[in-house]
C-alpha cells in the first residue's frame, strides 16, 4: 500500500514475492501473490485482517492502468495520487474478496495521520504508535469502496471504526 515510496513499496513487493513464491510483474500477479499468502495465514488459523488507513479511497481503474502504474513503481518513479488511489482500492477490493471468500472479518479502522515522529519511526518502525487524529471527509468513498463488494456478493464481516469520535454517526 506504500505506493508513495517507490523504493519502500519494491523491497516490499520482493519480499512477498519470496514469501509466496509468485514474481510479480502486472497487477494479476500481485493478487495472485497476496492470495497464497492470506491463504497461508488462514491454513494458521487466521479469520481477521485489520487495516489501517487514513482516509477511505475508491478510485476504480482498469487493470492496464493498475499494470502501467505497477511498471512505473518497479523502475523507482513516483504515481500520480489518482493512480495510488487506484492501486490501493484495487489491493484493498481484491483483500475484500479474498476476506469474502475465506468468511473473514475486514477490520478498517480509519482516521489515523500515521508516523508523525521522526524519531520514533527510526527507533520503532513505521506505524507503531506515533499518530494523530485526522479529520477527512469519508462517507462518499467508503460506501463507493463497501458498495463495490457488497454488489459483487464479495463484502465480507466488516467492522469500521474511526479514532476521530465526531466521525461515528458518518461509520453508522
Amino acid at each position: 500500500m506504500a505506493v508513495e515510496d517507490p523504493a519502500a513499496w519494491k523491497a516490499y513487493i520482493r519480499k512477498l514475492e519470496a514469501a509466496s513464491g509468485v514474481t510479480v510483474t502486472r497487477y494479476a500477479d500481485l493478487v495472485s501473490a497476496l492470495d497464497k499468502r492470506h491463504l497461508a495465514f488462514h491454513e494458521a488459523g487466521s479469520r481477521l485482517s485489520d487495516h489501517g488507513i487514513e482516509k477511505p479511497f475508491a478510485v476504480l481503474l482498469p487493470e492496464s492502468a493498475l499494470d502501467a502504474a505497477l511498471a512505473r513503481l518497479f523502475r523507482g518513479e513516483a504515481v500520480g495520487e489518482t493512480e495510488a488511489a487506484g492501486i490501493k482500492t484495487a489491493v484493498m477490493l481484491d483483500v475484500g474478496r479474498m476476506n469474502a471468500k475465506r468468511g473473514w472479518t475486514m477490520q478498517l479502522h480509519m482516521g489515523a495521520i500515521r508516523n508523525l515522529s521522526s524519531r520514533m519511526v527510526s527507533s520503532f518502525g513505521p506505524d507503531t504508535g506515533f499518530d494523530a487524529i485526522g479529520d477527512d471527509h469519508m462517507a462518499k468513498p467508503l460506501a463507493l469502496f463497501l458498495d463495490t463488494l457488497d454488489r459483487e456478493g464479495s463484502l465480507p464481516k466488516t467492522i469500521l471504526y474511526d479514532i476521530n469520535p465526531a466521525s461515528n454517526e458518518v461509520l453508522g
